[in-house]
């Protein structure tokens, strides 16, 4: 910036003349007050102010907004990841909806309008929210969340399913009422008080595109049961015995202690809180062979006879296991048990796996078991 000679004068003359009028009131007199007042106007200085505003294009660095292309993250698709998933699916042939219920057709009965939907959705995988919501219904009632965009627990997560008449929509319209296997997804989705959530499907014009394709998976589900589900759990048991019996005459152990007994018939009842299971109870019997654990190994189930147990779940379904095994060891004082699923009622009517229970009881008190394994229902 240059230096501004004209400038320079101006305010050495202002400084001048002030000290002229100091001069001027240090020596009194009534011919020094006109002078002041004539002067004051000069005095006012507004060149200083002047000044200052020529000064001040100090905004100049507002230029900083420059970094501010932030919404451009916004501009692009978020659906990136549902191409494969929304690809495959349109890839397979669209299912034609059934003409019987589309709109304008003659009005049928609740069952009848049941019974189309059955056969256009069973084996069907359907696609929402531009592909953001992709689920697949297979036949006999089970479900899979095939995709949900920002929801990577629901992914490929199994789901139970009914279809029902729609009460609040129109006359051919159905409602999909569905329950997650997974207890922890059931609590999340669970809108209708215990019987999990409901998707609403409506009829179209005939020649409308029905955006369900024929399902992907509802085969591989099947085929890949032996896989099966984590299961997770902790069982609390207060075991009563009903019944027990000493060693015969001629056993090594007969008669060594009037008290000792060989076997224990045993009740079982408790309660259970699992992922599949919600909160539920435990019922079941065992006879135990003393044996093993009098000499330092374990007890066992009794030879020829087979120890069972079940859990009912929350919602009233029973999962029912014959026991494999069912020791304690007085080395380690731990017990443990295994459990085989063999079938149920309900949603595990056709249940299949193995749990394991793990504990360190104590004697009087009721025994906490730490519950893992696989399911497939």
């Amino acid at each position: 910036m240059g230096f501004n000679t004209a400038r320079w004068r101006a305010a050495t003359g202002i400084f001048v003349a002030i000290i002229a009028v100091v001069a001027l009131a240090a020596c009194g007199g009534e011919d020094a007050a006109p002078a002041s007042k004539t002067e004051a106007p000069f005095i006012i200085a507004p060149t200083a102010t002047t000044v200052v505003t020529e000064v001040t294009p100090a905004p100049v660095p507002t230029e900083t907004p420059v970094p501010t292309p932030a919404p451009e993250p916004t501009q692009k698709p978020p659906v990136v990841t549902t191409q494969d998933h929304l690809g495959e699916s349109k890839a397979q042939p669209m299912i034609d909806f059934p003409i019987e219920i589309t709109k304008g057709s003659p009005i049928l009965e609740d069952d009848q309008v049941l019974a189309h939907w059955a056969d256009f959705i069973e084996g069907s995988r359907s696609f929402g929210f531009g592909g953001g919501l992709i689920l697949e219904y297979c036949p006999g009632g089970e479900g899979t969340w095939v995709y949900e965009l920002g929801s990577p627990n629901y992914t490929g997560a199994k789901f139970d399913y009914e279809l029902k008449n729609d009460p609040g929509g129109s006359w051919n319209s159905v409602v999909v009422s569905y329950k997650f296997r997974d207890q922890v997804l059931f609590d999340l989705m669970n809108s209708t008080g215990g019987t999990g959530n409901r998707i609403a499907y409506q009829g179209i014009k005939a020649g409308e595109p029905s955006n369900f394709h024929e399902a992907l998976t509802c085969g591989e589900a099947v085929a890949s049961a032996s896989s099966g589900e984590s299961f997770t759990g902790e069982m609390v048991n207060n075991d009563s015995v009903v019944g027990a019996t000493n060693y015969p005459e001629g056993h090594a152990l007969a008669g060594q202690d009037p008290e000792l007994t060989n076997t224990l018939s045993v009740e079982i009842e408790g309660t259970i809180t699992s992922s599949h299971l919600g909160e539920g109870t435990v019922s079941g019997a065992v006879t135990i062979d003393l044996t093993g654990l009098y000499t330092g190994g374990c007890s066992a189930i009794l030879e020829g006879t087979e120890g069972t147990i079940s859990f009912t779940s929350e919602d009233g379904d029973v999962l029912n296991m014959v026991m494999t095994t069912n020791q304690l060891c007085g080395a380690t004082g731990e017990f443990t048990g295994v459990y085989d699923i063999v079938d149920g009622t309900g949603k595990f009517a056709s249940a299949d796996g193995v749990l394991e229970a793990k504990s360190f009881p104590v004697q009087g008190e009721p025994s906490v078991n730490t519950l893992t394994g696989t399911i497939d229902y």
